[in-house]
């Protein structure tokens, strides 16, 4: 008797031979199709103390959809009472593990976390999150800019003298230059200010992230006495943590917290060991080949199942190659993610593609090998493609937990929200202060290579979270900003300096389609601001 899987693949195999759909648009349309019948079946159990896994178990074994969540969120010590349609279950799972749920393109149902339970948090992986400096770092190479976050008061110096009779008597007699009316030269000036005072900054800060966590196993925390004056009344004393790296930028410093604790050698905090996997109930991931596993099949459109379970994506890759017989593997920096998975009988290519559209992720075969990884991101050429582009570059949880990116199904647009960043630094910077305590030496330290995982992952989050700041929001939430000035929009103003008269501040002005603007400006001495002539010397008489 044919089975649903082989009755499957014969449909596929059919409209792949007409020619009208290739393999895995056929097989994605084929997902789609089984999708809606599947999430009408009825589910109902009861579970206790149960964790996502469990529960996304049930679903699976219930209805036969596929599924896949993004990290590990928290098993909850209560009851789940599922009653009702597989729709309504993941409903109920959604509200109960703080998830919304969507499906991919080939009827997989993807499951990403909200972020609102406090303390809840993005994955943060060091090889990840270095990845990503590296390429926020390199977004912005094909904008000419300065180095420093101070030169573009230079760039406006330099544009200043470069001023004509007419452009003066305009400016001094209080008027506006349109940026479109420069000359090429002084619009190339002009740009290069906006460009460093949009990017310098941001730019440094991304390679000494990249930095730091290329040397974070040879890096340590240090805790400083603050002093006799900071012991309390309990006898506590206040030590500064500092994580200290050597790098191929310098000495790098990032200041984590301050920690209030008994001496040193009676202290005896208790070490937090986050993110060390599944926690009371949650099952882990079988071993590639474990007992229960499929045989080994050939191609990326065999039936692959994967047992209910909290997994890293190299654990998923190795499963998928063993059921496959195609060497599935995870990019270095993607290796340690951590996912929810239940699937049984569907299709590898589905799966792939679905894993995919969950993380915005890609993977490509070459020479018979598969290769998940992050999207390589394009340099733009132009400031305002930039910030969009920074935007893609964060890892999706990152942006949902950020508000950059709304959640599928979401009612109200995305809303950056840097206090999220700014809260999650300062938890997880004194947290790790905090369990690490007891591990420093005589001297304060702490080896970074003496953490544990968790510890890590919460030091990378401080690191990774010190990239936002309060002056950097437009680029972040897409809002008006200076990488959004375009020569018809842009204007120049020398309003005259209050006080002495002794200066001049040339100002950048956006000023937007309803009258609004936001601008900057350099205060320069007189003297700098004075017409040059075509050699370079001041004119005579002035």
């Amino acid at each position: 008797m044919a089975t649903a899987g082989s009755r499957r693949r014969a449909l596929i195999a059919a409209v792949v031979a007409t020619g009208a759909l290739t393999r895995a648009q056929a097989s994605n349309r084929c997902g789609l199709d089984e999708l809606g019948a599947r999430l009408e079946r009825p589910v109902a159990a009861t579970t206790t103390k149960t964790s996502i896994s469990r529960a996304l178990e049930v679903v699976t074994e219930r209805s036969g959809l596929a599924i896949l969540a993004d990290g590990e969120p928290e098993p909850l010590p209560t009851d789940l009472h599922l009653r009702g349609t597989a729709r309504e279950a993941l409903d109920q799972i959604g509200e109960r593990f703080d998830c919304a749920w969507s499906t991919s393109r080939g009827g997989v149902v993807l499951l990403h976390r909200r972020f609102r339970r406090a303390g809840d948090r993005p994955q943060m992986h060091a090889a990840e999150m270095r990845q990503v400096a590296r390429d926020l770092a390199a977004l912005a190479d094909r904008i000419p800019h300065g180095s420093s976050d101070h030169d573009w008061g230079w760039d406006l110096v330099d544009l200043s003298r470069t001023f004509t009779p007419e452009q003066w008597r305009t400016l001094n007699g209080g008027q506006r230059l349109r940026a479109a009316a420069l000359s090429p030269a002084q619009q190339g000036l002009l740009w290069r200010a906006v460009a460093t005072r949009v990017f310098a900054f941001p730019g440094t800060a991304r390679r000494e992230l990249a930095a730091k966590l290329d040397a974070l196993d040879q890096s340590s925390l240090r805790y400083v006495d603050a002093g006799a004056s900071s012991q309390d009344a309990r006898g506590l004393i206040a030590y500064h943590c500092v994580h200290v790296a050597r790098t191929n930028l310098g000495r790098l410093e990032t200041p984590l917290g301050i920690v209030r604790v008994k001496a040193r050698a009676e202290a005896r905090p208790q070490t937090v060991a986050l993110g060390q996997g599944g926690g009371p109930g949650e099952r882990q991931a079988p071993a590639a080949g474990a007992e229960g596993a499929p045989g080994k099949s050939q191609g990326l459109d065999t039936p692959v199942t994967l047992p209910a379970a909290g997994m890293t994506l190299e654990a998923l890759c190795r499963s998928l190659a063993d059921q496959t017989g195609v060497v599935v593997a995870a990019a270095e920096h993607l290796r340690d993610r951590r996912l929810v998975v239940s699937v049984k009988g569907r299709p590898a290519r589905t799966i792939l593609d679905a894993l995919c559209e969950l993380n915005d992720w890609t993977w490509t075969r070459s020479a018979g090998r598969v290769r998940v990884a992050r999207r390589v991101p394009r340099a733009p050429a132009e400031p305002a493609a930039v910030a969009a582009a920074m935007r893609a570059a964060l890892p999706r949880d990152l942006r949902h937990f950020l508000g950059i990116q709304a959640l599928p199904g979401a009612a109200e647009p995305p809303r950056f929200d840097i206090s999220a960043a700014t809260r999650l630094a300062d938890s997880a910077g004194q947290s790790v202060a905090l369990s690490a305590h007891p591990l420093a030496g005589p001297e304060g330290a702490v080896p970074v290579r003496k953490l544990t995982a968790g510890q890590k992952e919460e030091l990378v989050a401080v690191l990774a979270m010190r990239l936002f700041r309060d002056a950097d929001t437009p680029l972040w939430s897409g809002d008006k900003g200076f990488h959004q000035m375009a020569a018809d929009t842009t204007w120049l103003e020398v309003p005259r300096a209050q006080g002495s008269g002794q200066g001049e501040v040339l100002t950048v002005l956006h000023v937007d389609s309803e009258g609004g603007s936001i601008g900057f400006g350099q205060n320069i001495v007189r003297p700098a601001l004075r017409p040059r002539s075509t050699t370079g010397q001041p004119r005579s008489g002035q």
